[in-house]
């Protein structure tokens, strides 16, 4: 009986502790997901700048328009994300335009709305840069190569971010796996 009693003890505990672990592995994931966030905005407005400061040395009418267009463009964003914190921290209910048409897709592989909010900065830069490259009135190269330089630089950086995100996740969710395993087998022992 006092054994028994034993292990009821040791297994209440064993849960209480992967318990507080799991809330500080979710506090330390909403922060990293929110710096995450920051990231995204801020390589997406230096792709944005980017865009605009290789191609000054050819800018003329069309250029300033399709410049002005990109600006108009990132202080969008910017005001729209800033209107997605405060949605969030007002409970506001709002789901973006891509989470209603693509409900089937989001709820298969698991994306939220701010996951997809976090792709509006890449693709701005690649509005942006291409809308440079159309409105090209020379005709010449130039203008590509620099998109591709700049694109290919926002993308590797974006990358490393992401795997390293990745490592740094799966090595703090090893442990707690192994523990919800354990306690698992307990449970089914007992």
């Amino acid at each position: 009986m006092n054994q028994q009693h034993s292990n009821e003890t040791s297994l209440t505990e064993s849960v209480e502790k992967l318990i507080e672990a799991c809330r500080q592995e979710d506090a330390y994931n909403s922060a990293g997901s929110k710096t995450m966030k920051w990231v995204y905005s801020l390589f997406g407005g230096i792709a944005l700048l980017a865009t605009w400061v290789v191609s000054l040395e050819s800018c003329d009418c069309t250029y300033d328009r399709a410049i002005a267009y990109s600006f108009l463009f990132g202080i969008g964003y910017f005001l729209g994300y800033l209107f997605w914190e405060q949605r969030k921290k007002a409970n506001f209910s709002y789901d973006v335009a891509a989470a209603k048409l693509l409900p089937l897709i989001i709820q298969r592989f698991d994306i939220r709305s701010s996951q997809i909010v976090a792709l509006i900065p890449p693709l701005l830069s690649i509005g942006a840069a291409l809308s440079l490259v159309v409105n090209n009135p020379k005709g010449d190269d130039l203008n590509w190569v620099n998109f591709w330089l700049v694109f290919g630089l926002f993308l590797l950086v974006i990358f490393i971010f992401a795997y390293v995100g990745y490592r740094i996740w799966k090595t703090r969710q090893e442990p707690l796996v192994v523990e919800a395993r354990r306690i698992l087998r307990e449970v089914d022992v007992a």
